[in-house]
Formats: structure tokens, C-alpha cells, sequence
């Protein structure tokens, strides 16, 4: 058996929650594979409680072999009685575990559970191309049936227009099908609000997040400019650029929000500030330059930074235009994924998202979600940067959120 580098040691400890970073071919499956037998001989685990998940049938299938490859090598030079009987179990037992991908993982948890989710014990789990095929059958019917329908025409038409190609629509519209949990979350949480409403949670989120990045650099910019600007006015009270930028800077409150201070600074533009956002020299600071060069670079240097955003309207007309938009997709979104859950529901098809979001949905009962944390004691899961939140939101309620069983990602 190879040797145990004290990192890949320290990762078979399962007293405690683990995360691990591992770049590729620094044995991270060979590692998954002894913790899976180090659990099963050691913790007295039974092995349904052992989940190991990973991220292709492939990688899945290579797991298996490597655990079953640790359980050979272990029995040959085991000598305990006991220990080799489990082992002998393991082997034996080892085409049932719980090592498979989330969506594998998630069917047999739903064929549990299907009067729990509402849906037929006796559905069929589609692949991406069966489900990429209804959805582009399902928005085809959807542009053909909306055009002649008066409530839908003109979202439809707006929709082609702002995408700039029906085309382009059509593959943003199918996207959004496939990866549709993030847009009911929208449309529940943010787009069933009218349009000024969400302009207006638009400009606040924008505006929020502008201040909170960039209030240091405007203050440090505001202070820089005003330290030149008396300079320049010090060597000359009359200096026509020096007297307008500081009237500009006088009228920046402190208290005033940073992005609301984008306005004056753009106002410099053609007295202190050159189109190209440096300190003017010809009629300004022409002389004694070095002086300021910690200043001059400083400003120069953020306004650079800040430049995109002098560009950003001010009026409000882009958050209303953005609102309308959300809800134009959103409504002929919903109308395109009713049908491609019709069509799935008449052939008793559950594709990818719909066995997580299944999933996730029966985890919110109680019963359910103790029988797992009960059942499952546990998970590893493998290339957890692939993992996306819909799957986070499953493993947690299991392991009641790091209270009970135990973690470990990859």
C-alpha cells in the first residue's frame, strides 16, 4: 500500500467536519477511497449511511474500483478476525453503496419519498439531450403560439428587439429553462413587484453596492483634488481653472453618498481635470508637479477606475427599462415552462434540476428530512466547486446543518 503524505493522513480523520483544496493528481480519490473503508471498519457504520458523491457516473464508477481495490489489498495482509470479516462484507456489498452522482443520489431519495413530492413512484429520469429536446419543442410552440395571442404579442416583439435577434432570444429563453430555479426565485422574490418598484430596488442594490467599494477611494480622490486645488489657488487666488474646480468642491457634502459624488467629480472635468481624467497642466499645475506626484498619481489612478461609472445614467430611465424587461421574460418564461412541464409530466420524465429541486422541496418536511439525517451519517463529496447551491440547500438540511452526521468536501 503507498504511503500517506501527513496531509492526505490528517483527511482521513471523520471525528470532525472537513474541507479540503486538492489539485488535480494529488490523490484525492485514492484518499476518498480509504476514508470510505477507514468509516466502514471503524465508526461500526453501516454502509447505507456512507454516502460518497461525485460529479460524473465516470468518476463515480472510478471511486467503486479504487474502494474495491483498498478493500482486496487490506484483505490480504489483515489478520484480525473481526476486521476481516467486515471487510469480506464490504467486498460483497459494495455494488449497493451510496457512491454515485447528486442526481443519482437524489433519484433513489425520491423513490422513496414520491408521495412526499408529488409525483409518480414510477418516473423516468430524462439526460440533458432527451430534456434539451423538449425545452427547444416547447419554445418553438411558445413563439409560434404567443405571436397571434394578444396578451403576449407585444412582450414577445420587445423581447426580439432587445436580444437584437429572435435567435438569441430563443437560446436565453431555453437557458433559462434548464437553470430555472434561479428565475422563479426572481420571479417570486423580485418580479411579482411592479416596474417602478423594481427600478427602484434595482437603483438602491446598485447604489448600495457602488458605496460600499468605492467610498474610501472618493473620499481619499475628493481630499487629494482639494490639496492641489488650494496649491494652485495659493500661487494665484484668480486662477480661472482653480476658481470654478473650487466651487465644484465646495458644494461635495461629506455626508452626501459616494455615488452621489460621481456628479461633481465628473463636473471638474474641463477646469482641474483634462478629458482624460489627469490633473491639467498648461494654466493649472504646470510647475512644482513633483510636489504633488503621491496626489497626482493617486487621483489619475481612481479616476480611472471610477471612469465607467461617469457614465452611468443618472435618471433612472436604464433600472425602468431593466424592470420591464424582467417582466416581459419572466412572463413568457412562465408560459414556455408550463408546457415543457406538461410534455414531462405526460411521459412521467423528471430531468436534472427537477430531481434537486424535488428533492429540496421534500426536505422541507420534517419527518422526511429526520428519517435522512438519521439514515445518511456520512457524505463526502467530491469536486465540491461544481457544486451549486441548489445542492448545498440538500446536503445541509440532511446533516441538520453541520449539527449531526459528518462532512467532508472535496
Amino acid at each position: 500500500m503507498s504511503e500517506l503524505t501527513p496531509q492526505q493522513r490528517a483527511a482521513l480523520i471523520f471525528d470532525k467536519h472537513i474541507s479540503v483544496t486538492a489539485n488535480a493528481g494529488s490523490g484525492k480519490t485514492y484518499v476518498l477511497s480509504k476514508r470510505f473503508v477507514e468509516i466502514y471498519l471503524n465508526k461500526d457504520a453501516e454502509l447505507n449511511s456512507i454516502v460518497a458523491i461525485t460529479f460524473t457516473d465516470k468518476a463515480a464508477g472510478e471511486l467503486n474500483r479504487k474502494i474495491a481495490n483498498e478493500v482486496d489489498e487490506r484483505l490480504l495482509v489483515e489478520t484480525d478476525p473481526e476486521k476481516k470479516k467486515k471487510l469480506e462484507s464490504l467486498r460483497r456489498q459494495l455494488v449497493s453503496a451510496n457512491i454515485s452522482t447528486i442526481h443519482s443520489f437524489c433519484i433513489n431519495i425520491l423513490k422513496e419519498f414520491a408521495p412526499e413530492a408529488q409525483i409518480d413512484a414510477n418516473f423516468s429520469p430524462i439526460d440533458k439531450t432527451t430534456s434539451d429536446e423538449l425545452i427547444e419543442l416547447s419554445v418553438d410552440e411558445t413563439i409560434n403560439g404567443l405571436i397571434q395571442n394578444q396578451t403576449y404579442a407585444d412582450d414577445l416583439k420587445y423581447l426580439v428587439r432587445f436580444f437584437a435577434s429572435k435567435k438569441a432570444f430563443i437560446s436565453q429563453l431555453q437557458s433559462a429553462i434548464d437553470k430555472r430555479r434561479v428565475i422563479q426565485q426572481l420571479s417570486k422574490n423580485l418580479y411579482s413587484n411592479s416596474e417602478e418598484e423594481i427600478a427602484q430596488i434595482f437603483h438602491e442594490k446598485f447604489e448600495s453596492g457602488f458605496n460600499l467599494i468605492f467610498s474610501k477611494i472618493i473620499d481619499q480622490t475628493i481630499s487629494a483634488l482639494k490639496k492641489v486645488n488650494d496649491f494652485v489657488l495659493g500661487q494665484n487666488a484668480a486662477n480661472k481653472y482653480a476658481v470654478e474646480a473650487a466651487y465644484v468642491l465646495n458644494q461635495i457634502i461629506p455626508t452626501t453618498s459616494p455615488f452621489k459624488k460621481l456628479i461633481p467629480l465628473k463636473d471638474l472635468i474641463k477646469n482641474a481635470l483634462t478629458e482624460k481624467l489627469s490633473i491639467r497642466k498648461p494654466g493649472y499645475l504646470s510647475k512644482e508637479r513633483d510636489v504633488f506626484a503621491s496626489e497626482i498619481e493617486f487621483v489619475e489612478r481612481s479616476l480611472s477606475d471610477l471612469s465607467n461609472f461617469f457614465l452611468v445614467d443618472s435618471s433612472g430611465e436604464s433600472e425602468k427599462e431593466l424592470a420591464k424587461f424582467g417582466k416581459s421574460f419572466v412572463k413568457v418564461y412562465d408560459y414556455a415552462l408550463n408546457l415543457y412541464t406538461e410534455k414531462k409530466k405526460k411521459n412521467g420524465y423528471l430531468d436534472f434540476e427537477d430531481l434537486l429541486l424535488y428533492t429540496e422541496k421534500i426536505l422541507e418536511i420534517e419527518d422526511v428530512r429526520k428519517y435522512l439525517s438519521e439514515k445518511f451519517s456520512f457524505i463526502m463529496i467530491d469536486e465540491y466547486q461544481d457544486t451549486n447551491e441548489l445542492q448545498y440547500e440538500i446536503f445541509m438540511p440532511i446533516l441538520d446543518h453541520l449539527r449531526s452526521g459528518n462532512l467532508f468536501v472535496v
